[in-house]
């Protein structure tokens, strides 16, 4: 949020603190500055799947599978990548076996 230059008030409530200052009791966030946070965090998301999806299409997490999804529909839709939709059981077990032995599933890189 520095990096973005949102306002100390409005970080302040993101946060859940209380600011017990004179700026703190004067200064409330508005609705303006609400949105252009959500606004923010939308394109940091957006922003951050595009990396994901340069790396690997899949994910063996559903949130970040779903979001992905949508970049490989718009990639077979393009005639770059194959239908997807097809994946096996089989390939979707490759697809995890290669996240575990990457180390990006979180837990103990296994080989």
């Amino acid at each position: 949020m520095n990096d973005a230059r949102i306002g100390r008030a409005l970080k302040v409530e993101r946060m859940g603190h209380e600011d017990r200052s004179m700026s703190g009791v004067y200064g409330h966030p508005t609705e303006a500055m609400r949105v252009e946070l959500v606004e923010l965090m939308q394109a940091l998301w957006e922003s951050a799947v595009a990396e994901r999806f340069k790396v690997y299409p899949y994910s063996a997490i559903p949130l970040p599978d779903r979001e992905l999804a949508k970049w490989r529909e718009r990639d077979r839709d393009q005639g770059h990548l194959p239908n997807f939709s097809q994946t096996t059981k089989k390939s979707r077990f490759l697809v995890r076996k290669r996240l575990l032995s990457a180390g990006q599933m979180g837990g103990a890189t296994r080989t």
